[in-house]
């Protein structure tokens, strides 16, 4: 992977902060809709650090642990 091919990807994930900020602007007035619209955020930013370790983890010799450590976390 070259270089630039990090530095595009970089820049596909930060562009997230972009379109944030372009929803906040009409979304100001509510603070509900602000709450809802941060919750999904950080939601997703969780899952997608989740989808990346949990399936590494799975291959080790703690494939329980981490079952039962993804449940509890679900579960919260």
């Amino acid at each position: 992977m070259s270089t630039w091919h990090a530095v595009l990807w970089g820049a596909l994930g930060a562009s997230s902060l972009l379109v944030g900020q372009a929803l906040a602007g009409p979304l100001s007035g509510s603070p509900k809709a602000t709450g809802l619209l941060m919750g999904f955020g950080a939601g997703t930013l969780i899952s997608a650090v989740g989808f990346e370790l949990v399936p590494e983890a799975s291959f080790e010799d703690v494939w329980l642990g981490v079952g039962l450590a993804l449940g509890a976390g679900a579960l919260t």
